[in-house]
């Protein structure tokens, strides 16, 4: 990733942007596209902050819509990196009594309770302290939407069958027998079909790293948030 601030150009804080700029830009609507993109982590944070599961969703619908209106208010940018700025508006929406009057019409969830919940159950975040919660299933969602870019990336080049059966090995290794089995379904030989999973696990990367540089404002911020995603899904402190 190179230095230059055109390498920049399209962020979340384009997207932050937008919003406070009230420019739609292409058409698509900025507080949907960073509804779509950051709900879990705040609905992990509140949830883990003892919220139940109906007032946790409520209250991500206030503070997305209150997202909206700060934004409009502040500069937000100055944070450099939006996770940070996510996070600190997280804490202090929920340390503010009440919901200031005049909030935006609040945003639908894109997920639904159920999604959210067996999503928290299965990436282990059921019992995490809120800022764990808030750190793990933000950097679990870098992953899913870099794992969604590739699908794409892949779906577009007409092997997504491929990718479907190459998929759970994009951050592990296959064992022998796995390597096998895959061969023989997919019709080719052991060596072609590492070599295969080599090259996704290499364009995975690359979007992985992608993606972290659309949270950030600038490359001095890249390292450190390369260093807070290895460390959230590792569970070190």
């Amino acid at each position: 990733m190179g230095s230059s601030g055109d390498a920049f150009g399209h962020t979340r804080w384009s997207l932050v942007a937008a919003l406070r700029d009230g420019d739609a830009g292409s058409g698509a609507d900025p507080l949907t596209e960073l509804c779509r993109g950051y709900w879990y982590p705040a609905f992990a944070f509140l949830r883990r902050s003892g919220l139940d599961p109906g007032a946790a969703q409520f209250r991500c619908r206030q503070f997305f819509a209150s997202l909206a209106a700060d934004i409009r208010t502040s500069n937000p940018a100055s944070f450099g990196r939006f996770r940070v700025f996510l996070f600190d508006r997280l804490q202090s929406f929920l340390a503010t009594p009440g919901v200031p009057p005049g909030l935006p019409p609040l945003p639908d969830p894109p997920l639904s309770l159920d999604e959210l919940e067996e999503r928290l159950a299965r990436e282990h975040l059921a019992d995490a302290a809120p800022d764990t919660a808030f750190e793990r299933s933000f950097g679990l969602q870098v992953l899913s939407r870099s794992r969604e870019r590739l699908r794409a990336e892949v779906e577009r080049s007409g092997r997504g069958g491929m990718f479907e059966r190459l998929a759970p090995f994009l951050t592990i290794d296959p064992s022998p027998s796995a390597v096998a089995e895959l061969s023989m379904a997919l019709g080719i030989g052991a060596l072609a079909l590492q070599v295969a999973v080599k090259r996704l696990r290499q364009r995975f990367r690359e979007l992985v790293e992608t993606e972290l540089a659309e949270t950030v404002a600038s490359s001095s911020d890249l390292e450190a948030e390369r260093a807070a995603l290895l460390r959230a899904l590792s569970g070190k402190p």
